[in-house]
């Protein structure tokens, strides 16, 4: 069934290289924010790690007490227009992902189907803004293009809706920069490399900090408990082998589709499964975290870990970066 969704696919990729082309060729307009802009997007569908990484970008500029802006369109929320996120924001209206971005910066977080009304609503001009998702975004000008690429996950580089592209690999020559993540640049298949060969690549390693949440338990005191993998996310096999490695161990496992909106037969369908497998506990990503929490037959069961990155050559990235968006 689902080969008949490939002559879909290519239709969806070449829409997307063409608008790509008329806004190179300027017969399409873009329009620019009046702050640097630092798109970071990809070419696949989900699992990149790309919160994890905008994260780690907004923490750098606040740092050096820049006023950070993130813009994102709040994939899957049940509301509509341009919402600034605020701490007692509900999922379900500004999506998980400006919930996360919220609760882990200092940032102003604005959720918006056209981006360049996210200005509209923060209470002065950011110094930088980070575009969450914004590699297709064409109609925002950015200062740098950032792509990241999923190392662990090349086996799916087939037009959407039959695989997860959403362009052509050749679209990467339009990024300024690329990372890696979850993998080595020489674990790209040749295809992606040779589009990467004049580019400026680097590497982003992700890790789990030692305490999980919300409780702060070390990890190191569960490795003797039967767990049970609850995901809903791009990736779940990444996690599960950062889990394993971890030294947890899987008793069973539940993955729902990327950003999935648990229902009460969801709750009904874990339980079960948590007791039948005698599991002594549940263990989430940040994003289904949030979701999840909000039931009361989960709460003292359900645990996950905090996402870091560390970027190879991080100065060098860092000094290009600024270098790009002076000259952007």
């Amino acid at each position: 069934m689902k080969i008949l969704l490939y002559p879909l696919g290519f239709l969806y990729v070449a829409i997307n290289f063409l608008r790509r082309k008329l806004y190179k060729l300027k017969i399409l307009r873009q329009i620019s924010f009046p702050s640097r802009t630092v798109s970071i997007g990809n070419i696949t569908m989900g699992g990149s790690g790309k919160t994890p990484f905008t994260l780690h970008l907004a923490d750098y500029y606040s740092k050096l007490n820049k006023k950070v802006l993130i813009v994102l369109r709040g994939y899957k929320r049940k509301s509509k227009g341009t919402i600034l996120v605020k701490n007692e924001s509900i999922i379900s209206e500004v999506g998980e992902e400006a919930i996360i971005y919220k609760l882990n910066s200092s940032c102003d977080v604005v959720v918006s189907e056209n981006r360049l009304d996210a200005i509209k609503v923060v209470d002065s001009i950011p110094d930088i803004i980070l575009l969450d998702d914004g590699f297709q975004h064409l109609r925002v000008k950015r200062d740098v293009d950032l792509v990241l690429i999923d190392a662990s996950n090349q086996n799916d580089l087939k037009p959407f809706p039959y695989g997860k592209e959403r362009e052509p690999i050749k679209s990467l020559k339009y990024a300024d920069f690329v990372m890696i993540t979850k993998g080595k640049y020489q674990s790209l298949n040749r295809k992606i490399q040779k589009v990467l060969e004049n580019k400026d690549v680097f590497e982003g390693d992700f890790f789990w900090e030692k305490s999980l949440y919300p409780s702060k338990i070390l990890s190191d005191n569960l490795k003797d408990k039967k767990v049970l993998l609850l995901l809903g996310i791009g990736n779940p096999d990444y996690f599960m082998k950062m889990a394993i490695e971890s030294g947890f161990k899987i008793e069973e496992k539940i993955f729902f589709e990327d950003h999935h909106f648990p229902e009460k037969e969801d709750l009904e369908k874990v339980l079960k499964i948590f007791k039948e497998k005698g599991c002594d506990l549940i263990l989430t990503s940040e994003k289904d975290y949030i979701k999840w929490k909000e039931f009361e037959g989960l709460k003292d069961k359900i645990l996950y870990p905090v996402l870091k990155l560390k970027i190879s050559n991080e100065e060098r990235f860092y000094n290009l970066l600024e270098e790009k968006m002076r000259n952007g």
